[in-house]
């Protein structure tokens, strides 16, 4: 009973939180939403659900491993079905929800991965299982606030989210590209930046799962292992199409967007949340002494230990990208001051002799079709083509798209029959007076004869 109460209760948090397949309001709610506001959406609000799932954990106590296995699939679904719907949106906000959906998914995995420490016994899977999820929690609302407030400043200087009219950006706004290029690089789980940190818990909560020797469990965890790489992997591709349709290149649009960099004002906040990000990568153990308090109340003082060696390696890990960090930037001053700098030239892209076209970069849509065609029918991608044709061929053209499978198969028809259920009741406001002066005089003697009824 415990563990059915928990599951209502987990798919109730889980449609606030996002998790697949109860992610349908998300993709829409951010596009509509002002960049500060989907910052806020993103960072804080869906964040109550992953809390509620957290605190219905600490009052059903250790779960059922079917219960762990559940959550696990839901939130590895999550990540691979989030990173690829964010790979083939051509709006940059609906794309970014989109990875929302996707990162919710890896704190989902911290959990499970928690949570099924904790059914096993297992300690030190079971504390960095959740270390890593409220870790990621934190994470995910520093980059992916720094990453809605860097997108909100291109649409308020280009007024338009589509990623096949933007590009060459960051020669007008190198501060927002910068920033928008350290988000994504932390997003994408890349040291130094706190991204890497609690997804290397969650790796490590799950090898350390290896360990219960059954063999069932073991095929579970390195497929989730497995999972969890491709999905670094496709966010690290889904942020080089952003990032390269975005800012570099070529303006696409006719006549081309002329956007300058955003008030300082508006910059000042992202650079704060960069520098929280690189000391949460650089000098993680601070960040998960904090969660000390909540992990041991999740998972128990008795099942709470063995985490001090990877927290050690991790900080190994980190002062060795901050010695790489400080050589580069050592690197980079040298290169700046070099006399020779100046005799640098800028001039437009070309290719074979032909000065470079909007018409000849690659478009958001052609970078990620490589891959969308494999997974076309998850992604529900769709083609339409104007073939040329005949001897003197008119004009021929491509559109491409996708569509989410579940609102097309399971949230469309539902609201449909839902519709014509309701519409059958229709008569009752049929906003004549006199038969709302009927429905009341009925009411009134339903109501009398149930009170004579009574004194009887």
């Amino acid at each position: 009973m415990t563990d059915v109460l928990f599951l209502v209760f987990f798919a109730g948090f889980g449609i606030k939180a996002g998790f697949f397949p109860f992610h349908s309001w998300l993709p829409r709610a951010h596009p509509a939403a002002p960049g500060p506001v989907s910052a806020m959406m993103s960072g804080v609000m869906i964040k109550t659900g992953i809390y509620g799932i957290l605190r219905m954990l600490t009052l059903t106590g250790a779960p059922s491993p079917a219960v762990s296995y559940i959550v696990l699939f839901s939130a590895i679904l999550s990540c691979i079905f989030g990173s690829l719907y964010s790979m083939a949106q051509k709006d940059l906000k609906r794309s970014l929800a989109y990875c929302s959906i996707e990162n919710i998914g890896i704190i989902g995995l911290g959990i499970g991965t928690g949570m099924l420490g904790m059914t096993f016994g297992n300690g030190l899977m079971a504390t960095l299982g959740m270390t890593g999820a409220l870790l990621h929690i934190l994470n995910h609302a520093l980059f992916k606030t720094q990453l809605f407030f860097a997108a909100g400043s291109v649409y308020r200087q280009t007024h338009t989210r589509d990623m096949e009219k933007l590009g060459g950006l960051a020669g007008s706004m190198p501060l927002t590209s910068s920033m928008y290029l350290t988000g994504s690089a932390a997003v994408s789980g890349l040291p130094p930046l706190n991204g890497f940190t609690s997804e290397f818990l969650i790796y490590m909560g799950l090898i350390s799962g290896l360990s219960v020797f059954k063999p069932g469990t073991s095929i579970v965890l390195i497929l989730l292992i497995a999972g969890l790489a491709l999905t670094g992997a496709l966010t690290l591709l889904g942020f080089t199409r952003s990032m390269s349709t975005v800012f570099l290149g070529t303006n696409r649009s006719t006549p081309p967007l002329k956007a300058l960099e955003t008030p300082l004002i508006m910059i000042i906040p992202q650079v704060l949340i960069t520098l929280i990000m690189l000391f949460i990568g650089l000098f993680p153990r601070y960040a998960v002494d904090l969660l000390k308090p909540a992990v041991i109340n999740l998972t128990g003082q008795a099942l709470f230990g063995g985490s001090g060696r990877i927290i050690a390696v991790l900080a190994s890990v980190s002062r060795i990208f901050l010695i790489f960090t400080g050589i580069t930037a050592l690197l980079w001053i040298v290169r700046v001051l070099l006399p020779g700098r100046k005799l640098e030239r800028r001039a437009p892209s070309w290719g074979c002799a032909y000065p470079q076209t909007p018409r000849m970069q690659y478009t958001a849509s052609s970078f990620s079709d490589p891959v969308l065609q494999v997974v076309s029918r998850a992604v529900g991608l769709k083609k339409e083509y104007v073939l040329p044709a005949g001897i003197f061929p008119g004009k021929s053209s491509i559109i491409s798209g996708t569509e989410d499978i579940l609102d097309r198969y399971v949230i469309e028809p539902g609201v449909k029959l839902i519709n014509r259920v309701l519409g059958l009741f229709t008569w009752i406001q049929s906003g004549k007076t006199q038969n709302y002066l009927i429905y009341g005089l009925v009411f009134l003697l339903v109501a009398l004869f149930l009170v004579m009824g009574a004194g009887l």
